[in-house]
């Protein structure tokens, strides 16, 4: 997500996926969310869209490949709400506007947190 999101400081654009009935298609570029990330919504609406994205590339669960990988949804210290805190679910969270969060359950009480400041 990071090196997607860096993309807009290099005047590049970042075009991610999303399902459109039993289709794949592009969505518009991020860039302008991004790019005004404090604005508003745009926060949430740029973790959604890469919510989007990982459900419509099948990014699933490796412990339980029946359910989706990510979801955007809570992390609080290290807890991360995603599939009842079994291993394989990743959140995207944000703490601030600027701050984007992805936490995963690697296993049953073993998480890794990963935060970064969008510029």
């Amino acid at each position: 997500m990071k090196s997607e999101i860096m993309k807009c400081s290099i005047d590049e654009q970042v075009i991610l996926k999303q399902k459109s009935g039993s289709n794949v298609i592009n969505q518009s570029d991020l860039c302008p969310k991004i790019n005004n990330i404090t604005s508003g919504n745009n926060s949430y609406n740029v973790l959604s869209t890469f919510d989007y994205h990982f459900k419509a590339i099948d990014f699933k669960n490796i412990y339980e490949p029946q359910n989706n990988a990510t979801s955007t949804c809570s992390v609080k210290g290290t807890t991360v709400y995603h599939n009842n805190g079994k291993g394989g679910g990743s959140c995207l969270h944000r703490d601030t506007n600027d701050e984007i969060v992805v936490g995963t359950n690697i296993a049953p009480g073993e998480t890794v947190i990963t935060k970064f400041i969008v510029k």
